[in-house]
């Protein structure tokens, strides 16, 4: 019986396809024997719309998997020849480094062709040979110096991070440097010897940090920077625990170890400004993240250690002031640049106010801290109020903050406010009188630059803390005039009458406040009215009354009850 038609023809067109699958199988075999093309492993049955779990495979990676356990299998061989005495320990050592070096240049050669897969491949057998046998080498065998191990280290990961910058193998990249950090804390913990891998960690970070400059792997210094933090972390606390340090384990000099401390911040600083000012980037998670860490660990481990053996850690508060410096004039840099460059320049100003704190404390005497920070403040206050930037007006607050607490201003000011033994004869000192000077002229400054313009309420907050200090500060020093008044020709002022003067000095600074913020058109003086007749009454119920005579009280009582009238009404007329 014949067969149908359209069978047939389905028949003809199935076997033609076959034919003409099998016939570009054979072209290629061809191909791929002349070493023009790779061959895919693609089952003849599948047809050229339709590709399988099994297209997907490609056979050459097999090739290139069975070539690495090769080089594998070569290293070994280099080892049990060492082993059996055929070559030397140390000739067995230097030829299985250029064995593990010859597939690297093999890897850049294969790249340079246009083969990045079998470039990957060998560079990651170079990788897997390399570290672990400079590991074995320098930590076990001792078969090289811990600084020749540390060279080796850093020659071979340079090496590595330069073919896959060169030819954009971010696998190779990734694989060297988690392996070199790897074999360098090995090395570190087992050599006792710790200066040379601390050296070949700072390199490696240099090459990533110049990696991430280039755009290239930015991620890749995540590692990098957390093993010199940790690095120098460990490196700081053996210095300063003797104690703890293992038998045989050689610390560097003293000098080594503050120099490489205080290199950390400066490295990632360094870069972060790099990035910023030629790159034009936006300062990055990392950059604000490890810039942060990299001044807690390289200033405070070198301050720790220069403590610890007795020296003056002068050299490190100066260190921190020329950094606050320079990050301020970089900030200045991006005041002038447009809206989106703002996170710089906070960033920078932040870096800058975080470092001139501590520095001056730590470079400067106590009597100078107080001028030098009231003299940042008034400049800090007086730019950021000219140029109306809400920052610099901040930091100018803070430093006068800080130059209140470190003249005793706000000591002194806390014991007029509240019976004490000292009637305060002795602590109106110049540096009190300059700093509450300061004080109010700030504060003049961030009002006169109020009544020229429209104030956001960030720039009216900060503009209240000024004005607390203000009004701390004058209810202060009053109270304590008065009391050295009313003292005046008696051995024993009457704690009563002392209490009602001071009572009477919170309820005047209340109703002035109250009065000058609806003059002169200052909202945060009216913010801080209630908080002081809060206070007052405080002061009246836990001072006063106890202490108290019935005239005191009586004089207590009437300033208390008159500023509670007066002063809301003011603030009410002024909302009116």
């Amino acid at each position: 019986m014949e067969p149908d038609a359209p069978e047939a023809q389905d028949r003809y067109e199935l076997l033609s396809r076959q034919v003409a699958d099998l016939r570009a199988r054979i072209e290629r075999l061809e191909a791929s024997a002349a070493g023009t093309a790779p061959l895919p492993l693609v089952s003849p049955l599948v047809s050229p719309g339709h590709r399988g779990p099994v297209a997907a495979f490609n056979i050459s990676n097999l090739t290139l998997a069975g070539r690495t356990l090769l080089a594998w299998g070569g290293a070994y061989l280099l080892r049990a020849l060492t082993d059996g005495g055929m070559l030397s320990a140390r000739l067995g050592a230097a030829v299985g480094l250029l064995y593990a070096a010859a597939f690297l240049v093999l890897a850049h050669r294969a790249a340079c062709t246009g083969a990045r897969q079998s470039a990957l491949f060998h560079g990651i057998a170079s990788t897997t040979i390399a570290f672990p046998l400079i590991w074995e080498t320098t930590a076990s065998l001792h078969f090289l110096a811990p600084a020749a191990g540390a060279l080796a280290l850093l020659a071979f990961s340079i090496a590595c991070l330069w073919v896959a910058w060169r030819h954009d193998l971010a696998i190779l990249g990734w694989t060297s440097t988690l392996a070199a950090i790897a074999t360098a804390f090995a090395l570190l913990i087992q050599t006792g010897r710790p200066a040379p891998i601390v050296a070949a960690l700072f390199g490696l970070g240099v090459a990533t940090e110049l990696l991430a400059f280039d755009d290239r792997w930015r991620g890749l210094r995540w590692p990098g920077a957390a093993a010199l933090d940790l690095a120098l972390l460990l490196l700081a606390n053996v210095a300063v625990h003797p104690d703890s340090r293992p038998e045989g384990y050689a610390l560097p000099p003293l000098g080594a170890v503050i120099a490489a401390e205080l290199f950390l911040p400066v490295l990632y600083l360094s870069s972060v400004a790099a990035r910023t000012l030629v790159r034009k980037r936006l300062v990055a998670s990392f950059g604000i993240l490890q810039g942060s860490v990299s001044l807690i660990v390289g200033l405070g481990g070198a301050a720790r250690v220069l403590e610890f053996h007795g020296s003056s850690i002068a050299a490190v508060g100066a260190l921190a002031l020329a950094l606050s410096g320079a990050a301020y004039a970089v900030a200045f840099v991006f005041s002038s640049w447009h809206e989106g460059r703002n996170r710089n320049y906070h960033f920078y100003a932040s870096v800058g106010l975080a470092l001139a704190l501590p520095g001056a404390a730590v470079a400067l005497q106590s009597g100078a801290l107080a001028p030098v920070w009231i003299a940042f403040g008034l400049l800090a206050v007086a730019v950021g109020s000219r140029r109306r930037q809400l920052t610099l007006e901040v930091h100018g607050v803070v430093y006068l903050l800080a130059a209140s607490f470190a003249s005793g201003l706000l000591g002194v000011a806390a014991s007029g406010l509240w019976r004490s033994t000292s009637d305060g004869r002795n602590a109106l000192g110049p540096a009190v009188i300059v700093c509450s000077l300061a004080a109010f002229a700030s504060y003049a400054l961030l009002a006169t630059g109020a009544q020229r313009r429209q104030r956001s309420n960030a720039e009216r907050a900060a503009a209240g803390v000024s004005a607390a200090l203000v009004l701390f500060v004058l209810a202060g020093l009053s109270s304590l005039a008065l009391a050295r008044i009313l003292g005046r020709g008696h051995a024993a002022p009457d704690e009563g009458f002392l209490a009602a003067a001071r009572t009477g000095t919170l309820a005047a600074v209340a109703v002035l406040a109250a009065a000058t913020s609806r003059g002169l058109r200052l909202p945060e003086l009216g913010w801080l009215v209630y908080p002081i007749l809060a206070g007052g009454g405080l002061k009246l119920v836990l001072e006063d009354l106890p202490h108290g005579r019935p005239a005191t009280l009586f004089l207590s009582l009437a300033f208390y009850g008159a500023a509670l009238i007066l002063a809301p009404r003011l603030l009410g007329s002024q909302k009116r």
